[in-house]
């Protein structure tokens, strides 16, 4: 099919950067071979309001296959806590707790998947998820989509 990649974002006249030429025509092909799934050292399912995986990660490169398993949307950010930070101070006080974010997955649709790369050094990481419950009007991270990961060298 074909897409089109814009920015949207305005100027200080209000004019979008589309309208200045930010923008490119893209045309995918079918390919007569499977693409190979990359090679992942770690499995990141989504489940609907949850992280089903382990709450240790080796420090290191990594290939984090991220599934979306659930019956909604989902998506991760992956922040990096400041030292003594834990879970409850990031929820009480998120900007205070947060050493920097370390990247994630934008909205992923029920059955896809993606593979995003990261270098993690030892110490704490939470993920979450900024997707609205349609039912509850709430964010998926209030209903209990966050989850504390410890990196450490030898974490398993």
């Amino acid at each position: 099919g074909r897409y089109l990649l814009t920015c949207l974002v305005r100027d200080a006249a209000g004019h979008r950067h589309s309208s200045r030429g930010e923008w490119r025509l893209l045309e995918v092909t079918p390919s007569a071979v499977p693409a190979a799934r990359p090679l992942t050292t770690i499995e990141l399912p989504l489940a609907d309001f949850a992280y089903p995986v382990s709450g240790s990660w080796p420090a290191g490169r990594h290939r984090v296959l991220v599934v979306n398993r659930g019956h909604q949307d989902h998506l991760v950010r992956i922040d990096r806590l400041r030292p003594g930070k834990n879970l409850a101070s990031w929820l009480k006080e998120p900007d205070d707790a947060v050493e920097r974010t370390m990247g994630g997955v934008s909205r992923l649709g029920v059955g896809r998947s993606v593979v995003l790369d990261l270098q993690l050094e030892a110490g704490s990481y939470v993920l979450y998820c900024l997707v609205t419950d349609p039912k509850t009007g709430r964010v998926h991270a209030e209903l209990g989509m966050v989850r504390l990961i410890t990196v450490g060298d030898h974490a398993s």
